[in-house]
């Protein structure tokens, strides 16, 4: 999933295995590690990127690349998987997959109509 500065994110902080919810504040462009304000205070700079996932929840409305072919389909996520972050997806059209990687997943942008 791509992120910017500003989303909501969860990090594995120090790459311990224990996720904090927190704020991306800087994505440094040479290496692509990210800096977060966590919601407790602390902060940590230069986490790398696969330590970093976005803090989607069930009910939003998101894009996925099914079966990570390449094409991109809106739909809702129906579930969380807190062990590796996997999304179960309820698209527009009808289909569902399940155990979607974070990666094959985005926020859906708001069209002009909304």
């Amino acid at each position: 999933m791509e992120l910017h500065v500003g989303d909501r994110c969860e990090g594995n902080y120090q790459g311990l295995g224990i996720w904090y919810p927190g704020k991306i504040t800087n994505i440094h462009s040479e290496d692509g590690s990210i800096d977060i304000n966590y919601d407790d205070g602390d902060v940590e700079l230069r986490v790398r990127k696969m330590w970093v996932r976005s803090s989607l929840k069930v009910g939003d409305k998101c894009e996925a690349n099914y079966h990570g072919r390449g094409m991109w389909y809106k739909g809702t996520i129906l579930a969380v998987n807190e062990t590796n972050g996997a999304f179960n997806i309820q698209f527009d059209d009808g289909d569902r997959e399940d155990n979607v990687l974070p990666t094959l997943v985005r926020r859906q942008l708001p069209t002009q109509e909304e």
